[in-house]
């Protein structure tokens, strides 16, 4: 992967109460604006705090640095989006992220309403038998995503798609806990695009959501 720090120095990585955020926004600062996805299967990533220096140095070899310094997570690259992941993978969060998706498409809009609309295919594969209904909320003049249609892909590699898309962006997947059939009533997955400042939330937390 040829995506280097620019020259001048970056410092990038975890600070604090700033959370996953930080590393969102550090990623998005970076001239590359390299894809980034975050598969959560805890909080250490959140309660870690972590700073390193770089300069021109490959990004995969400055998040496996910073990764270095926090238990339980590795870094690697699919669909040459830069992912940060549990050293074991949850099962359920295995589970989701392979499932196929027969065809999704999704109308030019935010990228949190293309976030909604992709929770809804989510949700209707483990709870096939029920409609399925999200709520759609785009921040006004929020800058708009291309049209996009798939078919036969995974979540991951959809996820993936949608993140590669002209300005980059990152997603993050939370910790999904108890039964995935239950757990898919909880919106999990958390989209930014890195041209649109308010996508990137002001706090991602490790907790899911009531």
């Amino acid at each position: 992967m040829g995506l280097r720090v620019p020259e001048v120095a970056r410092r990038v990585g975890i600070r604090g109460q700033e959370r996953v955020t930080k590393l969102n926004k550090d990623f998005a600062k970076i001239e590359n604006r390299v894809p980034l996805a975050i598969i959560l299967g805890d909080d250490a990533l959140c309660q870690h705090k972590v700073e390193v220096s770089s300069q021109n140095e490959p990004i995969q070899d400055v998040a496996s640095r910073i990764l270095a310094l926090i238990p339980g997570y590795k870094v690697d690259v699919a669909d040459d989006v830069l992912t940060i992941h549990p050293s074991i993978m949850p099962q359920a969060a295995s589970l989701l992220l392979s499932s196929v998706i027969p065809r999704f498409a999704v109308l030019e809009g935010g990228i949190q309403e293309q976030q909604a609309y992709l929770w809804m295919h989510v949700r209707s594969i483990f709870r096939p038998s029920e409609g399925s209904f999200s709520s759609i909320l785009s921040s006004p003049g929020a800058p708009a995503m291309p049209a996009i249609e798939t078919r036969n892909l995974t979540v991951q590699q959809t996820l993936n798609r949608l993140i590669s898309r002209k300005s980059g962006g990152a997603w993050v997947l939370l910790p999904i806990v108890g039964d995935l059939e239950v757990a898919v009533d909880h919106q999990l997955l958390r989209l930014t695009n890195y041209a649109d400042p308010s996508s990137i939330q002001e706090r991602t937390s490790c907790i899911v959501p009531n």
